[in-house]
This record gives structure tokens, C-alpha cells and sequence, in this order.
């Protein structure tokens, strides 16, 4: 299906994920999310970052969030009748923001 802004729900396995040894990260319950190859060093800190990838997406979705509200507040004015969706709907983004929602939209499967 589809979500807001028309990006599709996203489907990956739930985390937590965890990294099994050098070469594995995987699931909870077991089931294995990718093979890492590589030196034992770079398994390893590449198991790391795949293995937080679930957390930091629902982090920085979080921060997204946070993000347009501050943006919403600084940009309204006590005599604006707009609501605070019609406003946050009319703002453009800042570098950050933009760059929160590249990210999100990567991890998503959209486009960078």
C-alpha cells in the first residue's frame, strides 16, 4: 500500500536485528537478514550499522516529526488562521529536513 506523500508502506523485517558472529546479521527469531563478506573488521562494522538500520529509521522518522514542528512554530504568526497542517503542508524544507527525508525515502526503497 500506499502511505503519506505516496510512498509505499514500508515491509522489511521487524527489528530488533542482531549481529550473529562476522557474517550474519539476523532477526530475533533467528532468521537471517543478510550475509556479510568482507575482512572480519568490515563485517563487523558493517553487520553493526544493518544491524541498527530498523532503529535509526524509526529514529530519525521521530526526528522528522520534531523537525516540522519547530520549523511550523518559528513560521507561525498569532494572526494566521491557517492550521498547523495547512502550514507545515506549505512550508518548504530545510537542508536538514531534506536531508532526513532523502534518507527515509532510501531506506524505504524510494529514491535518495
Amino acid at each position: 500500500g500506499h502511505g503519506r506523500e505516496g510512498r509505499c508502506d514500508v515491509t522489511h523485517t521487524p527489528g530488533p536485528w542482531r549481529q550473529n558472529a562476522h557474517y550474519w546479521v539476523r532477526q530475533q527469531s533467528g532468521l537471517a537478514i543478510c550475509e556479510l563478506f568482507g575482512t572480519i573488521e568490515q563485517s563487523r562494522a558493517n553487520g553493526a550499522l544493518i544491524a541498527a538500520a530498523p532503529d535509526m529509521l524509526a529514529a530519525l522518522k521521530a526526528a522528522l516529526a520534531v523537525l516540522v514542528s519547530v520549523h511550523v512554530e518559528e513560521c507561525m504568526d498569532e494572526n494566521d488562521n491557517r492550521t498547523y497542517e495547512e502550514i507545515a503542508n506549505g512550508l518548504g524544507d530545510t537542508t536538514v529536513m531534506a536531508q532526513v527525508r532523502a534518507a527515509i525515502a532510501k531506506a524505504e526503497g524510494g529514491h535518495e
